[in-house]
């Protein structure tokens, strides 16, 4: 089905870590400051010449915080002293390290009693939830592939807080929730915000991840690809608040959106078991 995607390019100048490098040469007079700050300006006015000629919005990075992430594990810290691991180590060799780091995370069971009311239908990376009260279907559906964001853990212990904001990655996969009546369709995409930090703080501004309606598409028996999508971005404060009711009557609300999460993270995490376990047995034989 056609549908007009608005495109959310965010500006991430540099990866957190990246900066802390970036200062500390800086202050060592390894990196000039004026090339930087020169080609960082060219950078900025071409991004918002394009947004201008194409009409993507530019949404601007969050301040610099200092904090860590590990690409897929979620311990918060970086390593006390650890060696740069060489690649020419078997590839073999590092998938079963791989494998064993992450089974050791698989603690938490997937299972359907957060979703009360709906029926859950798994399909390798697709998600299905049903339910039915009368003559309305409620459908929702979304995929763990490529979900992964980061998002704020909680603070262990006083130390860590005041060392920055840690980091934990979490699945937040976009979701089209699906009201059929009738044999008409209100077919309504949402996607979850990206963390926001406080220009002041530095904290983020929602302790969990919060979902957002991007557009919505009407239509009867079938879709068909001419069907008339409208984004969402551009409704009267009002109207969105509305929808976001309307979806919450059908069982679609802020707690949903924070088992959504969970579920995802869990499920997404069994995935990339599998498939490096698959990938193991392939470049074993």
């Amino acid at each position: 089905m056609a549908q007009r995607h608005m495109y959310r390019v965010r500006l991430k100048l540099f990866h957190p870590k990246f900066q802390t490098y970036l200062a500390k040469t800086q202050l060592s007079g390894s990196v000039p400051k004026p090339t930087y700050s020169t080609n960082m300006e060219k950078l900025t006015r071409s991004l918002f010449r394009l947004s201008r000629i194409s009409h993507l919005r530019l949404q601007a990075a969050p301040p610099i915080t200092a904090y860590w992430t590990t690409v897929r594990h979620y311990n918060t810290k970086p390593p006390a002293s650890k060696k740069v691991e060489s690649f020419a180590r078997p590839i073999g060799e590092i998938l079963d390290r791989e494998i064993h780091e992450e089974t050791a995370e698989l603690s938490q069971h997937l299972t359907t009693d957060q979703f009360p009311g709906f029926s859950v239908e798994t399909d390798d990376s697709d998600v299905k939830l049903t339910k039915q009260i009368g003559n309305t279907t409620t459908t929702i559906r979304f995929s763990v592939s490529s979900s992964l964001n980061e998002w704020p853990s909680e603070p262990q212990d006083d130390q860590n807080q005041a060392e920055g904001t840690s980091t934990k990655l979490v699945s937040m996969p976009e979701f089209q929730v699906q009201i059929s009546k009738n044999n008409q369709t209100l077919e309504v995409s949402c996607f979850f915000e990206e963390m926001e930090l406080d220009e002041e703080s530095g904290e983020p501004y929602a302790s969990e991840p919060m979902f957002a309606i991007d557009e919505l598409v009407m239509y009867e028996g079938e879709p068909k690809e001419t069907e008339f999508a409208v984004s969402a971005e551009y409704f009267q404060e009002d109207l969105q608040a509305a929808l976001i009711q309307y979806l919450a009557e059908h069982g679609v609300d802020e707690e949903f959106s924070k088992n959504l999460v969970a579920f995802a993270t869990s499920y997404e995490k069994k995935q990339y078991v599998g498939l490096m376990r698959r990938l193991r047995g392939f470049v074993s034989k």
